[in-house]
């Protein structure tokens, strides 16, 4: 039902925004908060089993959860293919406004 556990534990949630097709969702995972959105209505990859992340691979979850071509969708990702660390977003496009460029996010900070 969209809600991460991590070895069993729920990952604390608090809503920040509602609109009239998503939740977006402020998210603390182990200490550091994000924001991150799923739909009303989910989708197929919106629940899945519990699975056991091997040493040396990483469960990858995009913040738009139920949009994500994210490790539900590709598998775990090697750390040996993990090549920097994003400091700012490039490009943000917006899916409920006909995939138009959202300027107030191009080069944001994260």
């Amino acid at each position: 039902n969209n809600r991460l556990f991590i070895n069993n534990v729920a990952v604390a949630l608090e809503t920040w925004q509602l609109t009239h097709s998503s939740v977006d969702l402020e998210e603390d995972l182990l200490g550091t908060r994000h924001k991150i959105r799923i739909s009303r209505i989910g989708s197929v990859i919106s629940s899945f089993d519990p699975i056991r992340i091997p040493q040396g691979y990483y469960l990858a979850l995009g913040d738009n959860r139920d949009n994500s071509a994210d490790s539900r969708v590709i598998g775990l990702v090697p750390r040996h293919e993990i090549v920097g660390r994003t400091r700012r977003v490039v490009m943000s496009l917006d899916y409920e406004n006909y995939y138009l460029p959202r300027s107030d996010w191009f080069l944001h900070k994260l």
